[in-house]
């Protein structure tokens, strides 16, 4: 449950490499409902989706799940996984969160049932494991939790990056090639999205 805001060719390579390295059967991309960054420049959860469609194409182990986006009020990472839970009953829950996630995981609600619930997975960027708080860590030892890491190899691309060329150069191509698939960002140039 990345951040994908707008979706790009990192996102894609690490979807791909959890499938491999943690030997899922299947993968969810999740577009988030962030209604704690209320203000910031973040597109529609359905512009999110449709990205994601689009990245993914017909990869047969991946799908996008709207549940997120569709839930009604305020929604918790602990909601989506009750959800998933009820879905596949028999199935292990991994999740996916990056290392600056990881820092502040102790302010999530319930996060302590998110380490219970799941095996909770945390990217990391340039090989630099991010660190949990002193909380965190003392409740990992203490319940005999462990979480696992993904290494990504170094990818020179963020969806920070991309907003901001969105924002100064508008939609071109040549500025955004290798960051984002074309179909993709014929889809932010079409309907004018991070341009304004």
């Amino acid at each position: 449950m990345l951040q994908v805001n707008p979706v790009h060719t990192a996102h894609l390579e690490l979807a791909q490499c959890a499938l491999e390295q943690l030997e899922l059967d299947h993968l969810f991309w999740i577009p988030c409902k962030p209604w704690q960054k209320a203000g910031q420049a973040i597109e529609s959860g359905e512009h999110r989706s449709a990205m994601i469609r689009l990245i993914i194409g017909n990869h047969d182990r991946m799908t996008v799940d709207n549940c997120e986006i569709n839930r009604q009020g305020d929604t918790y990472t602990i909601d989506t996984i009750g959800e998933f839970q009820n879905r596949f009953p028999d199935a292990e829950i991994y999740f996916l969160i990056g290392g600056d996630q990881w820092t502040n995981f102790h302010t999530w609600k319930a996060w302590e049932a998110v380490l219970k619930a799941t095996h909770l997975v945390i990217v990391t960027r340039n090989g630099e494991r991010a660190r949990c708080s002193e909380a965190v860590q003392a409740y990992l030892n203490q319940e005999k939790i462990d979480v696992q890491f993904l290494d990504m190899p170094a990818m020179a691309v963020s969806s920070q990056e991309i907003r901001d060329i969105l924002a100064k150069d508008g939609a071109r191509f040549d500025k955004l090639a290798g960051k984002l698939p074309r179909d993709v960002f014929e889809y932010i140039a079409t309907l004018g999205l991070y341009q304004k």
